[in-house]
């Protein structure tokens, strides 16, 4: 796979921020590394074991769907929403689509989430 630089989309020149070529030409949005990155933030600012830590990569490497437990955030809205933030600001943007979606679960249901990353609507899911 070749590595090209992701043109403004992370906002920087950070490494997590590389876009990847699969074979069929298609350009990958969303790295390992830039994954990688998320699982650390999630785990490092939630206390979070990485291991508790679901990621899903959809659409071709285009769409990041991460998963933590809900029961660490149980009456803490405000601090889920800034986790969602957070992740907002480090993922990449496209014009009319979705880049990302941060579920908490509890007993294997989703109880809150918070997505982002369409240029043309850049609140929703906030």
């Amino acid at each position: 796979m070749e590595m090209t630089k992701l043109a403004g989309a992370c906002g920087s020149e950070r490494p997590e921020c590389l876009q990847l070529k699969m074979r069929n030409g298609k350009d990958r949005l969303i790295s390992e590394a830039l994954a990688e990155v998320v699982v650390q933030k999630l785990a490092a600012r939630a206390g979070f074991d990485k291991r508790e830590i679901t990621i899903e990569f959809q659409g071709d490497f285009q769409f990041l769907l991460v998963a933590v437990p809900y029961n660490r955030f149980a009456e803490l809205s405000q601090q889920r929403r800034q986790l969602g933030l957070e992740i907002h600001q480090m993922m990449p943007k496209r014009d009319g689509e979705l880049t990302w979606m941060l579920n908490f679960i509890a007993q294997g249901k989703v109880v809150d989430s918070y997505f982002g990353g369409d240029l043309t609507s850049p609140e929703v899911g906030l």
